[in-house]
């Protein structure tokens, strides 16, 4: 034991001395890197690496940035498409991992176009994927690893986070459906999905029913597998990566057509497409005890069922039963979670109110699906004792009933001021 920890803390060491060595000197000291079994690559977007090619078209729509301000869901982005894209990379090396997946193709390391000015983030310290061990601006120092699978042949989607329902919902999923889109070239050509979408009922549906009869081979996120014939498809939303430096405001984008053409595919796969809201239907969303981000559940629960709100704890429910009980909803609250995914498939008459803490402003995940919805919706900050909690994430919190009180009052009372701002978008 005293000779495995002695060995620990040398090999500590020396990873110690070869990062400060790459940060002193990123463009040098290959031959010392190549010792340790590491390797430098110049990070640049997919853009720079094979031509893009038009996937499927639709009629012009937005791209939204929605940020909530002043008691109003806002669309900061100002841009339109008319088209989806994909590429086809030959000869590469693919890193499926939970930031969105990147392509090492020679030299370069190919990461998604997130649609942000600025160079990407790859190292995060204490949660590194694809053997990436350091950054400097535009370079990496990256585990010189020999893939562990090779595939003739296949198409890769992918977002962040497959393991969290909302991100596989909303950033996984859609992208995957526009596969059905692929000339008939690609016709043979399997998904490559994480394999945590393999381990989960609710995940293995949802994928069934968007790929349909493609054939899915499932990859683990924390390997680099060698693929001869890679299409990559563009992401209907664009979460990752982050900017390596600054603060970029709703910083998350998504497209508006594609994303509601996903919906309104799952809607009619599951025979949804024709359910309304049931007048009255109010639903307060439950969060058990033994969950993150612990608050006052009971008192304020209390609260909404006096007001005629149901509890309702959605990891109880199937896929199509979690959909459904969005889409029949007339009144919808609850706290900051995952299960707002669902609030893509809502009426567009139905109204939302959500709470969830202050000053996170990059991560506008909640009121893009809002935006796309179309619902009447609200938003509620609550302060968080951060003493000694480094990722808020995971804070526990107290909603001050008063203010729950008001809003949620306001939200059973209020028309259509809190609709979003636009006049480009169609609600099917």
């Amino acid at each position: 034991m005293l000779g495995q920890t002695h060995h620990k803390k040398s090999a500590d060491m020396w990873t110690t001395l070869i990062k400060k060595l790459f940060l002193l000197s990123p463009h040098g000291a290959h031959r010392i890197f190549g010792i340790f079994r590491l390797t430098v690559l110049q990070v640049s977007n997919e853009s720079e690496g094979a031509e893009a090619r038009v996937l499927v078209n639709y009629p012009r729509f937005p791209v939204v940035r929605s940020w909530w301000n002043r008691g109003r869901l806002h669309n900061l982005a100002t841009g339109y498409r008319e088209t989806m894209l994909f590429r086809v990379f030959r000869d590469v090396e693919l890193s499926p991992n939970r930031r969105g997946g990147y392509i090492r193709e020679g030299p370069d390391l190919r990461v998604p176009d997130n649609g942000l000015p600025g160079l990407p983030r790859l190292h995060f310290p204490g949660a590194p994927v694809a053997g990436i061990v350091e950054q400097v601006k535009g370079r990496v120092l990256i585990k010189a690893v020999k893939p562990e699978r090779e595939y003739e042949v296949g198409i890769f989607a992918g977002s962040m986070a497959p393991h969290n329902w909302f991100h596989w919902l909303i950033d996984n999923l859609p992208t995957l459906y526009l596969a059905r889109y692929l000339p008939a070239e690609f016709e043979h050509y399997p998904v490559l999905v994480p394999a945590s979408a393999s381990q989960r009922p609710n995940w293995r549906k949802s994928l069934q029913a968007v790929v349909g009869q493609r054939s899915v081979v499932f990859v683990h996120d924390d390997e680099w597998v060698t693929v001869k014939s890679l299409v990559r498809l563009e992401g209907v939303t664009l979460p990752n990566p982050r900017p390596l430096s600054g603060i970029h405001q709703a910083r998350i984008s998504l497209m508006l057509a594609p994303l509601l053409d996903y919906r309104d595919h799952l809607l009619t796969k599951l025979q949804l497409q024709t359910v309304g809201i049931t007048p009255g239907k109010r639903v307060f969303i439950g969060r058990k005890a033994h969950a993150v981000r612990r608050y006052n559940d009971d008192e304020i629960s209390a609260l909404a069922a006096a007001r005629g709100f149901e509890k309702v704890y959605l990891e109880e429910l199937g896929f199509q039963e979690s959909i459904r009980l969005f889409r029949e909803a007339e009144f919808i609250v609850g706290p900051h979670g995952a299960g707002w995914a669902n609030l893509l498939f809502s009426h567009p008459r139905a109204k939302a109110m959500l709470w969830t803490w202050a000053g996170e402003k990059e991560d506008n995940w909640y009121e893009n699906v809002a935006y796309a919805s179309g619902v009447h919706y609200r938003q509620v900050f609550v302060p968080v004792d951060e003493d000694g909690v480094q990722d808020r994430r995971s804070s526990d919190y107290w909603l001050d009933p008063a203010l729950f009180t008001r809003e949620l009052d306001q939200l059973v009372a209020t028309g259509d001021q809190g609709r979003p701002k636009k006049s480009s978008r169609k609600n099917r």
